[in-house]
């Protein structure tokens, strides 16, 4: 069973590890309920710094192109979401805004920032009791909707609840999100035969999601021949019968063979001290990776050179996992930076391989 990336334990002093007992559903809603009453312990620290253009109403503007000056999603966008030192400020502003929409009954604007801040306190803060209080908030205000319903049982994973995860996303019959997200989830859960159940029905919608993400499974159960089969396919995927990312999934599942067909000729008692760079395919441009190695370890991991915009929290997770398993098997993606995560796997396994004797 994979357990959420906050509860791994490791062996020591020769004793195996001990899995924790899950978090009852209560004590998540205790944890929720908490989060969703208290400030933040930045809070105080954080100065509300937004630009005095922006349109606090919301409201569509068919007149205003892409304006990170007064469009406040774009600003979100363009400005907070790149910026991991303004991730706070981010955070604060939406809640600036859902304060002011309701004394000014702004119903576009509380229905924008009650959906933001559940992006700003999971995809950005990885506080995932608070996130997971505002991801219920837009449920009961806004109604279900299939990537919320993933968000909410990520965030449930992410607290240790693996089972309360998978009755939240049992209603979910089919994967109809861009990426594969739903799969993914399955897969990250360890439900290996949902999660390939799911992908066969996508490759009638779309075969080159649908191929993709069952090597992405495969991968994570270890089934390593299944996996460089499936990414296979996936590059070979005939766009008519693909989605509207098939050039980039075409790429994605390309550098996924390549990778794969490394992972298993990797051997870190053969790769001489030193510090090896290469570059993968990210969401927007290559993304550039050194690896440290000293005494048959891996002892460094991180990306010196992107070009990404809403990578989350991608690139100091990833490296910290890779350098937790000290390879780069077996290393689930960040939800909501899926491609920019797969970039650094594939990138620090090209980049290993330079040093292999």
């Amino acid at each position: 069973m994979r357990l959420a990336p906050l509860l791994l334990l490791t062996a020591a002093f020769g004793l195996a590890a001990v899995e924790p007992a899950e978090p009852t559903a209560s004590a998540i809603a205790k944890l929720v309920a908490k989060g969703g009453s208290e400030k933040p312990d930045w809070w105080d620290q954080v100065t509300l710094n937004y630009p005095k253009t922006l349109d606090l109403t919301c409201a569509p503007r068919k007149d205003i192109g892409w304006d990170p000056q007064i469009k406040a999603g774009v600003w979100m966008w363009d400005v907070i979401n790149p910026n991991p030192k303004r991730w706070r400020e981010g955070t604060k502003f939406w809640h600036f805004v859902l304060t002011n929409a309701k004394q000014n009954k702004l119903p576009e604007a509380e229905k924008t920032a009650t959906m933001s801040l559940g992006h700003c306190y999971g995809d950005l803060l990885q506080d995932w009791p608070r996130a997971l209080y505002w991801y219920q908030q837009a449920e009961k205000a806004y109604g279900r909707g299939d990537d919320r319903t993933i968000d909410m049982a990520h965030a449930q994973w992410r607290l240790g609840a693996r089972t309360l995860a998978l009755q939240t996303v049992k209603p979910l019959t089919q994967d109809g999100t861009r990426h594969g997200g739903l799969i993914k989830l399955h897969a990250d859960l360890g439900s290996y035969d949902t999660a390939y159940r799911l992908a066969q029905a996508r490759q009638t919608a779309g075969e080159d999601i649908g191929w993709f993400m069952t090597g992405y499974t495969a991968q994570l159960e270890g089934k390593w021949d299944k996996a460089l089969a499936a990414f296979k396919k996936a590059a070979a995927a005939d766009e008519k019968r693909s989605g509207r990312d098939w050039k980039q999934t075409v790429a994605r599942a390309t550098a996924a063979v390549q990778a794969i067909e490394l992972f298993e000729k990797l051997d870190l008692t053969r790769i001489k001290d030193g510090v090896y760079k290469d570059s993968s395919t990210g969401y927007v441009a290559p993304i550039t990776v050194a690896v440290t190695v000293a005494a048959n370890r891996i002892t460094a991991v991180k990306v010196v050179d992107h070009k990404e915009k809403q990578y989350y929290a991608a690139l100091d997770e990833v490296p910290a996992k890779i350098l937790a398993k000290q390879h780069v098997k077996d290393v689930d993606a960040t939800m909501g930076a899926t491609i920019t995560s797969e970039a650094i796997v594939y990138a620090a396994a090209k980049a290993l391989s330079q040093g292999q004797r």
